[in-house]
């Protein structure tokens, strides 16, 4: 069997034009594809109750291969799924974009009244030889926005404010937990495993002092997909898999490309998690005909895989 990295990124929101605007203007990615999903797909993925509509748009930047999947379900449920959460509450945290001023960044958005956990905040991470910068934005529907900048760096100077969507940051309760999802059926590859050293990141996140954090990386080496981080915090969260998955509101769905997708399917079921919907064979006018499945992966999150259909 073969994997590639995370393809893309499902969100489901409750207004696609607001998103777009953000995610297009203040993201700075590109529109890629901007369709109607036929409603018997709608169904078949996500399990869904007959006559749910859904119109997705597709994002991507230039320095990164996996790309973002807005998706307006109509009806949604109006629920966020991060809403009322705490940010070492289990599941999905935020998604992770490099940028070159976070400070310019931070005063733009915030005269359009969008809403920060704290002022950027600087620290020197013990997994890299530089400084950072880091700050956290609540978008639309709940969606924590990540954006952190190399101190002095001076990598990407001919480009726009944002660089790259980098990374994407989940909250978890064990690594043993999440490593057979990541490892064995995804394929991704486990990077270091490490103490956060006490009270680097308390107040990135708004954590209370006097807890211990541990982060693991995952991803697919020598491809140019985003990296998931999983961070462990030695203070008891809640599981968010209730209202992990759509009509909700917020990120639900990471998305891979396999060569088999019934080997995929297979070692869903040997590691316990349950396939919710498909396999769906998707042909649009944009895209080569797939065939496509849902699974419930850790943490209650879904995980779409793809072969592509002959």
């Amino acid at each position: 069997m073969k994997t590639r990295g995370v393809h893309s990124i499902s969100l489901s929101v409750s207004d696609i034009e607001k998103a777009l605007d953000f995610y297009r203007d203040y993201v700075e990615l590109g529109v890629v594809v901007d369709e109607e999903l036929n409603p018997e797909w709608v169904r078949g993925l996500w399990n869904l109750p007959v006559g749910t509509k859904a119109r997705r748009v597709v994002l991507k930047g230039d320095l990164r291969d996996t790309m973002l999947e807005l998706v307006e379900f109509t009806p949604n449920s109006g629920q966020r799924i991060r809403e009322g959460a705490k940010p070492w509450d289990y599941g999905v945290y935020c998604m992770t974009f490099l940028v070159k001023d976070i400070e310019q960044l931070y005063r733009q958005l915030g005269e359009k009244g969008y809403r920060f956990v704290t002022p950027p905040i600087q620290y020197q991470p013990n997994w890299v030889a530089w400084p950072v910068k880091e700050v956290t934005l609540i978008a639309d529907d709940g969606v924590m926005i990540d954006y952190f900048m190399r101190v002095k760096d001076e990598e990407y100077p001919t480009l726009s404010n944002i660089v790259r969507l980098d990374h994407t940051a989940w909250m978890v309760d064990s690594y043993d937990r999440v490593k057979p999802f990541f490892v064995e059926v995804a394929g991704l590859d486990q990077g270091a495993e490490m103490a956060v050293p006490e009270g680097l990141i308390d107040d990135v996140i708004l954590l209370p002092s006097g807890h211990n954090i541990h982060t693991c990386f995952f991803s697919k080496k020598d491809e140019n997909s985003l990296v998931i981080e999983c961070l462990k915090v030695s203070l008891e969260g809640k599981p968010l898999a209730r209202l992990a998955r759509p009509p909700h509101l917020g990120i639900f769905q990471y998305s891979f490309e396999v060569d088999r997708l019934e080997t995929v399917l297979e070692k869903c079921r040997e590691h316990g998690f349950p396939v919710l919907g498909g396999p769906v064979v998707i042909a649009t006018e944009r895209q080569r005909a797939v065939r496509a499945a849902t699974i419930e992966g850790p943490l209650g999150v879904m995980f779409g895989f793809f072969e592509r259909a002959e």
